[in-house]
């Protein structure tokens, strides 16, 4: 018994070892497809990005750092992956303020609503469909926050792919030209369904916030164009849930006409994601909202962020290609 507790904690230490020495940081950009863009963050000086946007692929879909910049002088960063949750997000977000000091944080709301898609009855079981009465969500969120080598372990041989990876132009944004024209539909169209948040899921928007605002950051909620997938019943619901604890709410599904988003040039997909003409015209958008805070400084004009000048003029030129 002793020697299987030994052997036990023994394991546990080597985990974190390499969890804080190899699969930190730059390594995880580098090492993990799924995470690398929402880790962009790791290869900024310290203390030199302004605003930070968390959420899943909505927000990475939707929100250009580059676009910002050129337009307002803000440096920001998209801290988002696919499928990524509320308990992921703090996780980022510890990281994130180990070397900076964000201002402003966006939080897209789509998140709240579930991470991984649900399995159908046909699919496959996995080891983690059995953990569902120990709050999975929870327990694996929780693990990879702890011990990152469960999120790297199989990217070893991925070493030398990530090179050139989008993180390195972008800040966090997953560019796409892609148009999909898709039919005009009145989703947001009012009723009196509400789709209210799970009570796990309000625990973790709440330590999400206390976290952000007790290091000294505004936290605004936003929910980017989702023509498939968001309602009038969640928006409801979010509304409420700032109201309640007085955080302001930006839906932009809500605004389609003052952004000037067209369902048929400004999504990649079915209606989920915004395409890099629509992601423009949101963050320009957001851009005028976030100038009016007055509490931001335009950085443009200071030579020590004259990298980001340089790095724009690179991504836009990629984007044209």
């Amino acid at each position: 018994c002793v020697k299987i507790i030994a052997f036990v904690l023994s394991f546990f230490l080597v985990l974190e070892g390499l969890s804080l020495s190899v699969f930190s940081g730059r390594s995880a950009a580098k090492f993990s497809a799924r995470l690398r863009d929402a880790y962009s963050f790791v290869d900024e000086p310290d203390n030199t990005i302004q605003i930070a946007c968390i959420g899943n692929s909505n927000m990475y879909s939707g929100f250009v750092p580059f676009q910002l910049w050129n337009d307002y002088g803000y440096t920001s960063t998209v801290c988002a992956s696919p499928f990524q949750s509320v308990e992921e997000s703090i996780g980022l977000m510890e990281k994130m303020y180990k070397t900076q000091s964000p201002k402003l944080v966006l939080v897209e709301t789509d998140m709240f609503y579930g991470s991984y898609p649900k399995k159908n009855s046909s699919s496959k079981h996995t080891i983690s469909d059995y953990f569902g009465f120990v709050k999975p969500d929870y327990f694996e969120d929780g693990v990879r926050n702890v011990f990152s080598t469960f999120v790297f372990h199989n990217r070893w041989k991925l070493a030398h792919s990530y090179k050139n990876s989008s993180f390195v132009k972008t800040h966090g944004y997953r560019f796409s030209n892609k148009k999909t024209n898709i039919p005009k539909k009145d989703y947001m169209a009012p009723d009196n369904d509400i789709e209210k948040i799970k009570p796990k899921d309000i625990e973790c928007i709440n330590r999400l916030v206390n976290y952000c605002q007790s290091k000294g950051s505004k936290v605004v909620f936003v929910t980017m164009p989702c023509a498939n997938g968001w309602s009038s019943g969640r928006h409801t619901a979010v509304e409420n849930y700032c109201k309640e604890n007085n955080i302001e709410y930006i839906d932009l599904n809500n605004a389609y006409d003052s952004i000037g988003i067209d369902m048929q040039t400004c999504y990649r997909d079915e209606g989920t994601h915004l395409n890099f003409e629509g992601a423009k015209k949101t963050t320009d958008y957001l851009g005028t909202i976030i100038k009016n805070y007055g509490t931001l400084d335009s950085k443009s004009n200071d030579a020590k962020y004259s990298y980001w000048t340089e790095a724009s003029e690179k991504f836009y030129a990629y984007t044209k290609k």
